[in-house]
């Protein structure tokens, strides 16, 4: 659930420079975080080749997947590339500049801008990441870490008619937290939605819904799915950048 809308969810702004706002220390604690990785991109027009090394630094295997396009236009080619990582493994792919979809080649232009999109997720797709960038044909490398600056926690619990929910912000920037929870009616095919308002949350804020009612009810033992998703934005000068990250649960109605 909400999962096909990661990469259209994404405002690019400018691009971004040799160091971006995600480029930090790894916390040691990354090992306990399900969806943590470290990565650097770097294309060079002059080889025509781009190249991502990706290291999976969280406690969970990921299916990960990076493309470019031409910026800010509608792109006239994506090339693509993707890999799955085990806790601790790394890859580092490196490719000439191929559109696999039209089945074409592309052509990288020296310091002309390139919109890159990035997506991770485990592989029940309870955790995934999207982030969306600008970078350059420069021959420089651009470097991002997701954790320790967006992760977040919840707990929650369904009943019959009521739900409760309670979102963390563990990461170490603020962000927007939207809940969500669905379900299938009991003696209905139809899959019913609802969620809470966008709350804006800083490092270590977190917010609370109790008893809130919802209808058609289902009854003890039936299945719900609890949805939260973390968005998150900045500028580094006129430098922008955009990202979310979206965690669900499985819960039984007690």
């Amino acid at each position: 659930m909400g999962k096909l809308r990661r990469i259209l969810l994404f405002v690019v702004l400018l691009s971004f420079v040799l160091q971006s706002p995600f480029t930090s220390k790894v916390a040691a604690s990354s090992a306990e975080y399900p969806l943590a990785l470290h990565f650097s991109i770097k294309l060079d027009a002059v080889t025509n080749r781009w190249s991502v090394n990706v290291t999976n630094v969280g406690s969970k295997p990921l299916f990960v997947i990076f493309s470019i396009s031409p910026a800010p236009t509608l792109p006239a080619w994506t090339a693509e590339n993707h890999t799955t990582l085990s806790p601790g493994s790394d890859a580092l792919m490196a490719m000439r500049c191929n559109d696999p979809f039209q089945k074409v080649p592309c052509y990288l232009e020296k310091n002309k801008v390139y919109s890159l999109v990035y997506d991770a997720w485990t592989p029940n797709s309870m955790y995934s990441f999207s982030l969306a960038a600008n970078v350059s044909a420069s021959n420089r490398a651009y470097v991002f870490d997701t954790y320790p600056l967006m992760a977040l926690k919840f707990s929650t619990s369904v009943y019959p008619g009521t739900w409760n929910v309670t979102v963390a912000n563990v990461g170490t920037i603020k962000g927007k937290f939207q809940a969500s929870m669905g379900y299938y009616g009991e003696n209905n095919p139809a899959w019913f939605q609802m969620g809470s308002a966008m709350h804006n949350l800083n490092s270590g804020g977190r917010y609370s819904i109790m008893n809130k009612a919802f209808a058609p009810k289902i009854g003890p033992g039936w299945g719900a799915t609890v949805d939260v998703v973390g968005y998150y934005s900045g500028r580094n000068g006129t430098c922008g950048w955009s990202a979310t990250l979206d965690v669900e649960k499985l819960v039984t109605v007690k």
